[in-house]
């Protein structure tokens, strides 16, 4: 059985913290309530963005219902703004369901109504924030169907736009991204210096999330190219920083890649531990495409242990756990896997 290089990367979807949309899980029906109260347009707009980003990453069907509703609010109101964000979020909901075509219709349509707004003179500062999040969106959703230089042609105008505000927060998350990109594109050397300036800028603006993926994501380069050494440095050093912020988007993919390195080094007992501590969160928090590649880290582990027929049924569940969350990309990983063993 041959050995297959899979990692897992950290690429930041939104602009929207998992711990502020996660936040307003208490007043959910709080948010219901107050927009079944209101007559105010206005109002109901704002009540419906919130109940979006509350639903995104927990029930993206629900979320997309609700970002039809603004859209069709907001067009009667001819809230063009509201519109385009709207379409922005409502891409980022197909994406995560593997919906990738309408995803990119989505952001064009976001796009375009900016660019109007644009030329119309409309608020400059708002505009060129949107477009940072706009073009992001649009880059990670051709990341996924690994379509790179469209990705990385809209990586680099979100770049443009942000270095336009001096955003140095989302400068530091939209080189990140791009380093991952690059790591998939094959180039190593790029891809590592991208890290390494995301890392020092979000040094810089003391965003700890930003270091930690930063550090995951140049030790993912490293275990890529085969330097588990390296990989290793790099994931133990994110590690504490990690645990520090207790970000389980973060601490699951930490803990599942260490479990690959630790079991293609044979320390099997440390791969389980590491295995164990991915498995709990995953199942406290409902993490779907973190559960496939649990599953992919699992089969690493079976392997190492010369126990084959295990190791299939693993990668077996890895793929059905991504196919059944319409995360193509990792889809595709589980395959190649499969087809090289």
């Amino acid at each position: 059985m041959s050995e297959i290089k899979w990692v897992f990367k950290l690429i930041i979807i939104s602009f929207l913290p998992l711990s502020a949309l996660f936040a307003q899980d208490n007043n959910i029906v709080e948010l219901q309530n107050s927009l079944q109260k209101t007559t105010n347009d206005s109002i109901k707009i704002v009540a419906l963005t919130d109940i979006v980003q509350y639903y995104l990453y927990e029930d993206a069907d629900s979320s997309i219902k609700y970002c039809d509703e603004i859209i069709k609010l907001a067009t009667k109101t001819n809230s063009m703004m509201d519109v385009a964000n709207a379409n922005n979020l409502k891409a980022i909901s197909l994406q995560i369901i593997g919906e990738y075509s309408q995803s990119v219709q989505c952001s064009k349509t976001a796009i375009d109504i900016l660019e109007k707004e644009q030329q119309k003179g409309s608020n400059a500062n708002l505009v060129d924030k949107n477009f940072v999040r706009f073009h992001n969106t649009m880059a990670v959703t051709y990341y996924c169907i690994s379509d790179f230089a469209i990705a990385a042609e809209n990586y680099h105008i979100a770049l443009k736009y942000a270095h336009k505000l001096d955003d140095e927060f989302r400068m530091a998350i939209l080189l990140s991204n791009l380093g991952s990109l690059y790591q998939d594109w094959g180039n190593f050397d790029l891809s590592l210096k991208y890290q390494k300036e995301a890392f020092l800028l979000a040094v810089k603006v003391n965003d700890t999330s930003g270091m930690v993926r930063s550090l995951f994501n140049i030790g993912s380069t490293f275990f890529t190219k085969g330097n588990n050494d390296s990989a290793y440095f790099y994931y133990q050093k994110a590690l504490p920083l990690s645990k520090s912020i207790n970000d389980y988007s973060i601490l699951i993919p930490m803990y599942i890649n260490l479990a690959s390195i630790q079991s293609q080094n044979g320390d099997i007992s440390q791969a389980e531990k590491s295995l164990f501590l991915a498995k709990e969160l995953i199942d406290a928090n409902a993490f779907k495409r973190s559960e496939a590649f649990y599953y992919l880290s699992t089969g690493d582990l079976f392997i190492a242990k010369h126990d084959f027929n295990k190791a299939i049924q693993q990668l077996t569940k890895a793929y059905l756990v991504a196919k059944e969350s319409g995360d193509l990309k990792t889809e595709q990983e589980v395959l190649i896997k499969f087809h090289q063993t």
